[in-house]
């Protein structure tokens, strides 16, 4: 579990999926890239199991903000700082790590999207943040 003595202390940061999500400047792309494939609202709560693909769900931006919404609460109450996004989270990631490197000693940014890695890298000269993918860690100033 994430609740272990490295990890006390540390931000999280989700993306938004606001409801007026048809007037934000993401929507055309994730309208796009969900077109296929859209699923419902689903009712769910966290004692529930899966009844479907972890794609079909995720395809309903109300399913994801549900699903933030409580890991955001459960993350919360183990302790950990847990920030959301209006929307595109790229800016408040970014702006977390260069506050938390600034008073902590290293920072470990974890996320699939590697333009995160390229605007740290373009934003800041530290050898002390880092960039995580899929198992493979990255130094900001070594990529």
């Amino acid at each position: 579990m994430l609740n272990t003595p490295k990890s006390r202390g540390a931000t999280i940061a989700f993306y938004g999926y606001p409801e007026y999500a048809a007037k934000s400047t993401k929507s055309v792309k994730r309208i796009r890239r969900t077109k296929k494939h859209i699923t419902g609202y689903v009712m769910f709560d966290e004692s529930m199991s899966a009844t479907m693909s972890q794609d079909k769900f995720l395809s309903n931006d109300k399913n994801k903000q549900r699903l933030i919404n409580m890991l955001c609460v459960k993350f919360q109450k183990e302790g950990f700082d847990v920030k959301q996004a209006q929307e595109d989270a790229y800016y408040l990631v970014i702006k977390s790590a260069l506050e938390i490197e600034r008073r902590s000693q290293c920072v470990v940014v974890v996320s699939e999207d590697i333009d995160i890695l390229v605007i740290i890298t373009a934003s800041t000269n530290s050898e002390n943040i880092f960039f995580l993918k899929s198992g493979m860690l990255y130094n900001a100033q070594q990529s």
